[in-house]
Protein backbone atom coordinates (compact mmCIF):
# COMPACT_ATOMS: atom_id res chain seq x y z
CA UNK A 1 0.00 0.00 0.00
CA UNK A 2 0.89 3.72 -1.24
CA UNK A 3 1.08 6.20 2.09
CA UNK A 4 -0.29 9.45 -0.09
CA UNK A 5 0.87 11.61 2.77
CA UNK A 6 4.59 10.98 1.76
CA UNK A 7 3.74 13.13 -0.83
CA UNK A 8 4.09 16.09 2.08
CA UNK A 9 8.28 15.55 1.84
CA UNK A 10 8.33 16.85 -1.94
CA UNK A 11 5.92 19.67 -1.37
CA UNK A 12 8.41 20.54 1.82
CA UNK A 13 11.30 19.85 -0.67
CA UNK A 14 9.92 22.49 -2.79
CA UNK A 15 9.18 24.95 0.09
CA UNK A 16 12.77 24.51 0.91
CA UNK A 17 14.27 25.66 -2.55
CA UNK A 18 11.15 28.08 -3.21
CA UNK A 19 11.56 29.85 0.01
CA UNK A 20 15.79 30.27 0.29
CA UNK A 21 15.18 32.64 -2.94
CA UNK A 22 12.56 34.17 -1.95
CA UNK A 23 13.66 34.82 1.54
CA UNK A 24 17.78 35.62 0.29
CA UNK A 25 15.93 37.87 -2.36
CA UNK A 26 13.80 39.88 0.15
CA UNK A 27 16.71 40.72 2.15
CA UNK A 28 19.68 41.41 0.11
CA UNK A 29 18.58 41.99 -3.15
CA UNK A 30 20.56 40.42 -5.18
CA UNK A 31 20.70 40.78 -9.08
CA UNK A 32 18.95 38.03 -11.13
CA UNK A 33 22.13 37.32 -12.88
CA UNK A 34 23.34 35.84 -9.52
CA UNK A 35 21.01 33.15 -9.57
CA UNK A 36 20.71 32.45 -13.00
CA UNK A 37 24.54 31.27 -13.10
CA UNK A 38 23.35 29.11 -9.83
CA UNK A 39 20.43 27.58 -12.51
CA UNK A 40 22.94 27.41 -15.56
CA UNK A 41 25.66 25.80 -12.96
CA UNK A 42 23.61 23.14 -11.94
CA UNK A 43 21.63 22.04 -15.52
CA UNK A 44 25.30 21.87 -16.92
CA UNK A 45 27.24 19.32 -14.09
CA UNK A 46 23.55 17.49 -13.67
CA UNK A 47 23.12 17.22 -17.71
CA UNK A 48 26.61 15.78 -18.01
CA UNK A 49 26.19 13.38 -15.10
CA UNK A 50 23.42 11.63 -16.79
CA UNK A 51 25.39 11.33 -19.29
CA UNK A 52 28.24 9.83 -18.17
CA UNK A 53 25.85 7.15 -16.25
CA UNK A 54 23.86 6.30 -19.33
CA UNK A 55 27.25 5.84 -21.33
CA UNK A 56 30.26 4.25 -19.17
CA UNK A 57 29.68 4.83 -15.13
CA UNK A 58 27.61 1.14 -15.34
CA UNK A 59 30.04 -0.50 -17.56
CA UNK A 60 32.75 0.73 -15.16
CA UNK A 61 31.36 -0.80 -12.10
CA UNK A 62 30.67 -3.85 -14.39
CA UNK A 63 34.14 -4.86 -14.67
CA UNK A 64 35.38 -3.64 -11.03
CA UNK A 65 36.34 -6.45 -8.44
CA UNK A 66 33.80 -6.74 -5.89
CA UNK A 67 35.65 -5.75 -3.15
CA UNK A 68 36.95 -2.63 -5.03
CA UNK A 69 33.13 -1.23 -5.63
CA UNK A 70 32.67 1.17 -2.73
CA UNK A 71 35.99 2.85 -2.52
CA UNK A 72 36.01 3.41 -6.32
CA UNK A 73 32.35 4.05 -6.03
CA UNK A 74 33.16 6.77 -3.48
CA UNK A 75 36.15 8.22 -5.22
CA UNK A 76 34.72 7.87 -8.57
CA UNK A 77 31.09 9.59 -7.56
CA UNK A 78 33.19 12.26 -5.14
CA UNK A 79 35.27 13.44 -7.77
CA UNK A 80 33.10 13.51 -10.25
CA UNK A 81 30.76 15.99 -8.06
CA UNK A 82 33.50 18.22 -6.84
CA UNK A 83 34.81 18.49 -10.48
CA UNK A 84 31.48 18.76 -12.22
CA UNK A 85 29.56 21.27 -9.64
CA UNK A 86 32.10 23.51 -8.38
CA UNK A 87 34.51 22.96 -12.12
CA UNK A 88 31.93 24.32 -14.25
CA UNK A 89 30.22 27.13 -11.23
CA UNK A 90 34.01 28.48 -11.63
CA UNK A 91 33.72 28.58 -15.46
CA UNK A 92 30.52 30.17 -15.66
CA UNK A 93 31.31 32.23 -13.55
CA UNK A 94 34.75 33.51 -14.80
CA UNK A 95 32.78 33.96 -18.55
CA UNK A 96 30.41 36.36 -16.56
CA UNK A 97 33.09 38.08 -14.71
CA UNK A 98 31.83 38.23 -11.50
CA UNK A 99 35.51 38.97 -9.81
CA UNK A 100 33.78 41.46 -7.78
CA UNK A 101 30.59 40.01 -6.94
CA UNK A 102 29.75 40.47 -3.18
CA UNK A 103 29.44 38.10 -0.19
CA UNK A 104 25.51 38.23 -0.54
CA UNK A 105 25.90 37.48 -4.53
CA UNK A 106 28.01 34.87 -4.12
CA UNK A 107 25.34 32.98 -1.24
CA UNK A 108 22.83 33.83 -4.27
CA UNK A 109 25.00 31.79 -6.52
CA UNK A 110 24.72 28.86 -3.92
CA UNK A 111 21.35 28.79 -3.07
CA UNK A 112 20.49 28.93 -6.96
CA UNK A 113 21.71 26.33 -7.59
CA UNK A 114 20.49 23.89 -4.16
CA UNK A 115 16.60 25.29 -4.73
CA UNK A 116 17.06 24.14 -8.40
CA UNK A 117 18.10 21.01 -6.86
CA UNK A 118 15.46 20.67 -4.41
CA UNK A 119 12.27 21.89 -5.94
CA UNK A 120 13.10 19.09 -9.18
CA UNK A 121 13.88 16.44 -6.42
CA UNK A 122 10.85 17.71 -4.64
CA UNK A 123 8.45 17.46 -7.74
CA UNK A 124 9.94 14.17 -8.94
CA UNK A 125 9.31 12.86 -5.02
CA UNK A 126 5.38 14.03 -5.71
CA UNK A 127 4.92 12.52 -8.91
CA UNK A 128 6.18 9.42 -7.70
CA UNK A 129 4.14 8.86 -4.43
CA UNK A 130 0.98 9.92 -6.78
CA UNK A 131 1.46 8.07 -9.56
CA UNK A 132 2.11 4.81 -7.34
CA UNK A 133 -1.03 5.68 -5.30
CA UNK A 134 -3.71 6.25 -8.41
CA UNK A 135 -1.64 2.74 -10.10
CA UNK A 136 -0.12 0.91 -7.65
CA UNK A 137 0.11 -1.76 -10.49
CA UNK A 138 2.82 0.01 -12.15
CA UNK A 139 4.96 -1.19 -9.19
CA UNK A 140 5.06 -4.63 -11.16
CA UNK A 141 7.04 -3.31 -14.03
CA UNK A 142 9.88 -2.36 -11.70
CA UNK A 143 12.49 -4.86 -11.87
CA UNK A 144 12.31 -7.39 -8.90
CA UNK A 145 15.61 -6.57 -7.65
CA UNK A 146 14.30 -3.30 -6.92
CA UNK A 147 10.50 -3.20 -6.37
CA UNK A 148 10.84 -4.71 -2.58
CA UNK A 149 12.65 -1.59 -2.45
CA UNK A 150 10.54 1.12 -3.70
CA UNK A 151 7.66 -0.79 -2.35
CA UNK A 152 8.99 -0.33 1.29
CA UNK A 153 10.00 3.11 0.46
CA UNK A 154 6.43 4.12 -0.56
CA UNK A 155 4.71 2.66 2.38
CA UNK A 156 7.16 4.21 5.12
CA UNK A 157 5.21 6.02 8.26
CA UNK A 158 4.04 9.35 7.10
CA UNK A 159 6.76 10.61 9.83
CA UNK A 160 9.74 10.01 7.66
CA UNK A 161 8.67 13.09 5.65
CA UNK A 162 10.61 15.56 7.20
CA UNK A 163 14.34 13.40 6.42
CA UNK A 164 14.38 14.24 3.06
CA UNK A 165 12.97 17.99 4.12
CA UNK A 166 15.93 18.02 6.65
CA UNK A 167 18.15 16.62 3.72
CA UNK A 168 17.36 19.50 0.94
CA UNK A 169 18.07 22.27 3.95
CA UNK A 170 21.61 21.27 4.97
CA UNK A 171 22.38 20.53 1.12
CA UNK A 172 21.21 23.78 0.37
CA UNK A 173 24.20 24.93 3.39
CA UNK A 174 26.42 22.69 1.45
CA UNK A 175 25.92 23.92 -1.93
CA UNK A 176 26.25 27.69 -0.39
CA UNK A 177 29.11 27.21 1.00
CA UNK A 178 31.07 25.22 -2.34
CA UNK A 179 29.71 28.83 -4.56
CA UNK A 180 31.01 31.21 -1.86
CA UNK A 181 34.86 29.41 -2.38
CA UNK A 182 34.10 28.95 -5.79
CA UNK A 183 33.86 33.17 -5.97
CA UNK A 184 36.28 33.33 -3.54
CA UNK A 185 38.80 32.20 -5.45
CA UNK A 186 38.31 35.43 -7.88
CA UNK A 187 39.53 37.37 -5.25
CA UNK A 188 41.70 34.97 -3.21
CA UNK A 189 43.32 32.46 -5.32
CA UNK A 190 42.53 29.05 -6.84
CA UNK A 191 43.07 27.77 -3.54
CA UNK A 192 40.06 28.19 -2.75
CA UNK A 193 38.44 26.69 -5.89
CA UNK A 194 40.88 23.35 -5.12
CA UNK A 195 38.90 23.36 -1.49
CA UNK A 196 35.76 24.10 -2.95
CA UNK A 197 36.11 20.89 -5.59
CA UNK A 198 37.66 19.06 -2.27
CA UNK A 199 34.83 19.78 0.08
CA UNK A 200 31.73 18.69 -2.96
CA UNK A 201 33.71 15.80 -3.19
CA UNK A 202 33.96 14.69 0.51
CA UNK A 203 30.09 15.36 0.79
CA UNK A 204 29.04 13.13 -2.84
CA UNK A 205 32.08 10.47 -1.59
CA UNK A 206 30.11 9.36 1.27
CA UNK A 207 26.75 8.63 -0.48
CA UNK A 208 28.10 5.19 -1.34
CA UNK A 209 28.96 4.51 1.92
CA UNK A 210 25.26 4.81 2.94
CA UNK A 211 23.67 2.96 0.36
CA UNK A 212 23.05 -0.77 3.01
CA UNK A 213 20.62 2.07 4.81
CA UNK A 214 18.55 3.00 1.61
CA UNK A 215 18.46 -0.42 0.82
CA UNK A 216 16.50 -1.33 3.93
CA UNK A 217 14.01 1.47 3.81
CA UNK A 218 12.94 2.22 7.59
CA UNK A 219 12.23 5.25 9.37
CA UNK A 220 15.26 5.10 11.50
CA UNK A 221 17.86 4.39 8.88
CA UNK A 222 15.97 7.45 6.46
CA UNK A 223 16.76 9.47 9.56
CA UNK A 224 20.17 7.67 9.98
CA UNK A 225 21.36 8.67 6.38
CA UNK A 226 20.77 12.28 7.16
CA UNK A 227 23.35 12.88 9.75
CA UNK A 228 26.66 13.27 8.21
CA UNK A 229 25.21 16.11 6.06
CA UNK A 230 23.87 17.64 8.80
CA UNK A 231 27.30 17.21 10.61
CA UNK A 232 29.03 19.05 7.84
CA UNK A 233 26.02 21.76 6.76
CA UNK A 234 26.10 23.01 10.67
CA UNK A 235 30.07 22.77 10.50
CA UNK A 236 30.10 24.81 7.20
CA UNK A 237 27.79 27.72 9.06
CA UNK A 238 30.72 29.32 11.34
CA UNK A 239 32.80 29.03 8.17
CA UNK A 240 30.59 30.93 6.06
CA UNK A 241 30.84 33.55 8.42
CA UNK A 242 34.42 33.58 8.24
CA UNK A 243 34.31 33.57 4.48
CA UNK A 244 32.25 36.83 4.95
CA UNK A 245 35.08 38.88 5.95
CA UNK A 246 37.39 37.27 3.56
CA UNK A 247 35.07 39.51 1.04
CA UNK A 248 35.23 42.26 3.65
CA UNK A 249 31.74 41.68 4.82
CA UNK A 250 30.58 40.61 7.87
Amino acid sequence: MVNPWLALAGFGMIAVGIGSIVIWNKHKKVKPLFYGIGFLAWFIAIFIKVVMDLTFTSSLFAVMPERYRVLVACIYYGLRTGFLESGFLYLIASKMKIKNASFSEAVGIGIAFGAMEAVLTGVSNVADVIMFFLQPELLEKIPEAQRAIVEASLNLDTIVIFAPIIERTMTLIIHVTAAVLVVLAFKRGVKYLITSIAYKSLVDGIIPLLKPLLANPTVANYYLVEIPFIVIALASMPVLRFLSKKFGEI
